[in-house]
């Protein structure tokens, strides 16, 4: 018995209905039997009339994409396969190709997609699907929905039976890695080995949580490298900062200089200003003086000359003194323009310190959400520790029950699969009487 009640009962490959002791004792809510050839499906339809809930699918289950497909009946019906037989004739010399009947073929992802199967109850598999065992379990492996049956029970020869692909221990590998054990096999029929497998929960879950552990470091350390990368954006900005600080002193610096020597070129130019007022006062007394001593040209015509010739010099030094001042002007006006472009300088430093302060303090806000995420993360770290406890008292409470469902089970079996091997040596005797027959026939035409 199992240790759970068992909701959905699968049984591919269900042939006449040879195990139905077997599906009353379970006592399954819900009885799946799914049987190709015609005639069997009829007397296992026949069979199971008063057993409530159970159906009978009357259909092929392959891994190929056909709709229909070609099974063949042989004269040991039970036998029967979508598959050319290879070993089989070995096993059963006297085996024989009765006739080829046309079945409707459904993939094992459509067989899941019409079963419904709720993962929150518990259900079994039975798998006597000759030949195309394998392929169907892969199948189910790779769309992970074999995890939904807790309970396997597989026809698994040792040698290939059939022409199609055969490796039980490549099969048993890939089972346990998707957490099935193997309890035990059933070697009452020799030929037809029986395994029995069995979700365990433990494993399931640990493998969960460590999938779950995995993504939390990943994680982890996906949000360390963003942490890193934005430190070093900030210490970035905050050297930004730190030079644009720098700058702005120099700049004013700058300023305060270009002010003090444009003041000082103010006050040269003040300077000038009185000096060629002064001189054009100079100049005016003088021109009264010449009018002076026009009068007294004749008496004072040396000193006349004299004059003249100081005239002259006063005014080519007043030239002079008038391109001095005009350079004066251009190097003032230069100057000014200068002072302009500083400060536009300024402002716009001014304003890059400022988007630096607002990109500073957006960075700290990112700093303390990184801190939250981080004591969340470290929350999360605790929370899957508790869990590990957890794993490691469920994984002793299944190896008790683990222990105690395989005993009862095995006595709650033995009668059962004792008239199953008298079933098939009884097949085995007739097929060989059969073949006897044909030979004595032959000898008494010969």
């Amino acid at each position: 018995m199992t240790a759970f009640p068992i909701h959905t009962l699968v049984h591919i490959g269900a042939g006449c209905g040879g195990q139905l002791p077997y599906y009353q004792e379970l006592n399954p809510a819900r009885l799946i039997l799914i049987e190709p050839l015609p005639g069997l499906a009829r007397d296992l339809r026949q069979a199971t009339a008063s057993i409530p809930n159970s159906e009978v699918w009357e259909f092929a289950v392959s891994s190929h994409t056909a709709t229909k497909s070609e099974l063949t009946e042989y004269n040991l019906t039970q036998v029967s396969s979508l598959h050319n037989a290879t070993g089989l004739l070995t096993l059963y010399p006297g085996l024989k190709a009765l006739q080829q009947h046309q079945v409707t073929t459904l993939s094992p992802q459509e067989l899941m997609e019409r079963l419904q199967l709720n993962p929150e109850q518990s259900h079994q598999l039975i798998l006597e699907a000759n030949g195309e065992e394998q392929e169907i379990i892969n199948t189910l492996l790779d769309h992970d929905q074999l995890s939904l049956f807790q309970h396997i029970q597989i026809i698994m020869p040792e040698q290939a039976l059939y022409q199609s692909r055969h490796n039980p221990d490549e099969m048993r590998k890939k089972l346990e890695k998707h957490c099935f054990e193997l309890l035990e096999v059933d070697n009452n029929d020799p030929d037809f080995p029986l395994w029995k497998l069995v979700l365990n929960p433990v494993k399931v879950m640990l493998k969960t949580t460590q999938t779950e552990l995995q993504k939390t470091r990943q994680t982890i350390e996906q949000l360390t490298k963003e942490r890193t990368a934005r430190d070093t954006t900030r210490q970035e900005h905050e050297t930004l900062l730190t030079q644009t600080v720098e700058k702005d002193k120099q700049l004013k610096l700058q300023l305060a200089a270009s002010e003090k020597l444009t003041q000082e070129q103010q006050q040269q130019l003040d300077t000038l200003k009185k000096n060629i007022q002064t001189e054009k006062i100079t100049r005016e007394k003088f021109q009264q003086q010449c009018d002076n001593l026009a009068i007294e040209q004749e008496s004072l015509q040396h000193q006349l000359k004299q004059l003249a010739n100081d005239y002259y010099e006063l005014k080519a030094r007043d030239t002079e003194q008038l391109q001095h001042l005009s350079r004066l002007n251009q190097e003032i006006i230069v100057e000014t323009q200068e002072k302009e472009k500083i400060k536009q300088q300024l402002r716009i430093e001014i304003n890059t310190k400022e988007q630096a302060q607002q990109e500073c303090c957006a960075i700290g806000k990112e700093r303390d959400a990184l801190l939250q995420d981080k004591n969340q993360l470290i929350k999360e770290q605790s929370a899957l520790k508790e869990k590990e406890k957890l794993l490691i008292e469920l994984q002793k409470k299944h190896a008790t029950l683990q222990h105690d469902h395989q005993k009862a089970k095995y006595e709650n079996q033995q009668t059962q699969l004792r008239q199953k091997q008298l079933e098939k040596e009884l097949l085995k005797a007739e097929a060989q009487i059969e073949l006897i027959k044909d030979l004595m026939t032959n000898g008494r035409t010969i």
